[in-house]
C-alpha cells in the first residue's frame, strides 16, 4: 500500500512551461483526500517549490537541496538539516577555487563565501557548460529523506517515487515503487524500465490514478 508519494520537481511535477498541468494537480488533490501524503524533491531551494502551493495547496513536504533540507509545509518548519560539513567546503573552494560558486543555505543563495555565517547545504559549481553539485558525501539523498519517514512511520515499500533527473538516481536505486519520464536523461533510463510519458503530457496524472 502507497502511504506517499515522492515526485521530482523539475523536468517530472512540471511542464517545460514551468506549469503543473490541472489533471494531476486534481488528482493530488485526490490521492491526498484518501490519507496518501503529496512530496516534492528537487535539488533548489524549497521555497522555489512553496510558491506553487499558495493558490492550490497540494503538497505536505518538500524534500529540498537533494534531501539536505527537508520542510514541512503544513507546520511551517524545517524537520531535517543535512549540511556540507566545514573540511567538504574547503576542499571544494580549494579544488575549483577559479570557477564561479553558488552556496545554497536554507533559505538564499550566496555566491561568496565570505558573507556566509550560516550552514551550507549545498554548492555548485560552473565547470564550463556543467554545473557540480555537492551535498554532504556521507549521506545519498535517499539515507538524508530517513527523519522524514520515521516521522511519519513510513516504510520504503509504502513510497512511490517519480522522476526525470540525473539526481534523482539515489532515490530510483533505493525505492522499488518508482517510474521515470520518457523525457529523463540517458543515464537515469539506464537504471529502469519503468518509464512513462513525459512531462507535457498527463503522465502523473495516469499513474496516481491507480491508487
Amino acid at each position: 500500500m502507497i502511504r506517499m508519494v515522492i515526485s521530482s520537481f523539475h523536468n517530472t511535477l512540471i511542464n517545460d512551461e514551468g506549469a503543473i498541468l490541472v489533471p494531476t494537480m486534481l488528482e493530488i488533490e485526490r490521492i491526498r483526500k484518501k490519507g496518501i501524503l503529496f512530496s516534492v524533491f528537487t535539488n533548489k531551494d524549497y521555497r522555489e517549490v512553496l510558491d506553487y502551493n499558495k493558490d492550490f495547496p497540494f503538497l505536505d513536504y518538500i524534500i529540498s537541496l537533494k534531501g539536505a533540507y527537508i520542510y514541512d509545509v503544513k507546520e511551517r518548519k524545517e524537520i531535517s538539516k543535512t549540511p556540507l560539513e566545514k573540511e567538504e567546503i574547503d576542499e571544494i573552494i580549494k579544488k575549483y577555487k577559479r570557477n564561479k560558486k553558488n552556496y545554497y543555505l536554507a533559505e538564499k543563495v550566496e555566491d561568496n563565501i565570505d558573507n556566509i555565517n550560516e550552514p551550507i547545504y549545498k554548492i555548485e559549481v560552473m565547470k564550463g557548460k556543467s554545473v557540480l553539485e555537492f551535498i554532504n558525501s556521507k549521506y545519498d539523498s535517499f539515507q538524508m529523506t530517513q527523519k522524514l519517514l520515521k516521522e511519519e512511520k513510513i516504510k520504503k515499500n509504502e513510497i512511490l517515487f517519480i522522476g526525470a533527473n540525473d539526481y534523482d538516481n539515489d532515490m530510483i536505486k533505493n525505492i522499488r515503487n518508482h517510474y521515470i519520464l520518457n523525457n529523463s536523461s540517458k543515464g537515469l533510463k539506464m537504471l529502469t524500465e519503468r518509464i512513462i510519458g513525459n512531462n507535457n503530457e498527463n503522465s502523473i496524472q495516469e499513474v496516481l490514478k491507480k491508487l
